[in-house]
């Protein structure tokens, strides 16, 4: 059995810490920075599915093989402005955004002709309530993959 003295075994310790890479989220490769005093309500990877998350209606066309998005929800309170960033797997990627009250009436919906990567929204809920968020994939993009979903809202 080794007899190892204390101040060496926090030495490694110390030294192991100070060698694993430190990611801070506003500098993360992939990561949209939250505006400063932000409270972030979602911050996930979702992948898409097959089939349309946003009604016709209100969507983009279709790519070429068929419909693909996602789903989720979110809490935010009332007057407080909400922002929420998707941003693509892809360069081409087109992501349209929509987000809708619990009762599933329409607050905010990017268009239709969604035109970068990285698509961005806003609205001031009148509530403090559930929330949908809804994304339709507009490109060519494979069903699976994964979106940099962020929704923050202001303090």
């Amino acid at each position: 059995m080794l007899n190892w003295p204390q101040y060496r075994t926090l030495a490694r310790i110390s030294l192991a810490i100070l060698c694993v890479p430190i990611c801070v989220a506003a500098t993360c490769p992939g990561t949209t920075p939250t505006p400063p005093g932000n409270t972030i309500l979602l911050d996930e990877a979702i992948a898409t599915s097959a089939g349309t998350a946003i009604p016709a209606d209100v969507a983009c066309p279709p790519p070429e093989g068929g419909a693909r998005g996602l789903a989720t929800v979110f809490n935010a309170v009332e007057g407080k402005l909400v922002t929420i960033t998707v941003e693509g797997p892809t360069a081409n990627s087109r992501p349209q955004i929509r987000v809708q009250h619990i009762l599933n009436f329409e607050l905010a919906n990017s268009g239709t002709t969604p035109t970068t990567q990285i698509n961005t929204i806003t609205f001031t809920p009148l509530a403090s309530t559930i929330f949908g968020l809804t994304v339709n994939e507009c490109a060519n993009v494979t069903i699976g993959s994964f979106y940099a979903v962020q929704v923050s809202q202001a303090p």
